[in-house]
């Protein structure tokens, strides 16, 4: 993949930060009223943005570096809430399959499963052919299902209430706010994807303490992996 686009999507500062001083030549563009930059890393040239939290945010970052910069790859990296029993604070995890929490279309629409949208899949799918890659490089890493959701989720009955009645047969092991837009408008274009996730904290665990405590150690570790990825493409 060298000489390719790489997308590299934040959704946070503390995300991106230690990202910055590792590239090249970068250059900034104004569009949709996000900063994009571009730069020069390896021999890739590298599409980074901070979208900001949220779906949205998410997703008009996506499109803009598949768009206007011909992003052949999306690489979301940053930090996730962990489900209880399945993960830990400061496992990396990667979305082996991502699917939205918040999506209700079987009221009226019966066909439809809890968390998918008319006219896309139950869930967004990495491509596999990427998972013993990453295996290879790091055998820690956890590959599982995320839920992606508008709402910074601290409540275990919530969470467990949506294993329990909708998502028993997938193996869900994180939350977060982005990787559903991500996934989805790669989806659409037709572009792989991988969400790179590092456990912040355990939802139902003393959670708001582990966040603010690991945050920064968490979105570290998850751009550490990013990194050796990059290497290996």
């Amino acid at each position: 993949m060298k000489n390719k686009v790489i997308g590299l999507v934040f959704a946070l500062d503390i995300e991106m930060k230690n990202f910055i001083p590792l590239v090249n030549d970068i250059q900034e563009d104004i569009i949709l009223n996000k900063s994009i930059y571009h730069a020069k890393y390896l021999d890739y040239t590298i599409v980074f943005a901070k979208a900001g939290i949220g779906k949205v945010n998410a997703s008009i970052v996506t499109g803009i570096m598949i768009e206007h910069y011909n992003a052949t790859l999306i690489i979301n990296s940053g930090i996730a809430g962990g489900t209880q029993d399945k993960v830990h604070t400061l496992d990396t995890i990667i979305g082996s399959k991502i699917i939205y929490s918040d999506v209700d279309m079987t009221k009226d629409l019966m066909h439809f499963e809890y968390g998918q949208l008319q006219g896309y899949p139950r869930y967004f799918e990495f491509d596999n052919s990427l998972s013993d890659l990453m295996k290879e490089i790091d055998n820690s890493l956890i590959f599982g299902t995320i839920m992606s959701g508008d709402q910074f989720v601290t409540d275990k009955n919530y969470v467990d209430n949506l294993l329990n009645n909708y998502f028993s047969d997938l193996d869900v092991i994180a939350c977060d706010m982005e990787s559903g837009g991500i996934a989805q408008v790669c989806y659409a274009n037709n572009v792989n994807f991988i969400i790179i996730r590092t456990i912040s904290d355990v939802i139902g665990n003393n959670n708001q303490f582990d966040y603010y405590k690991l945050c920064s150690d968490s979105a570290n570790k998850s751009l550490e992996i990013v990194k050796k990825l990059l290497l290996k493409l």
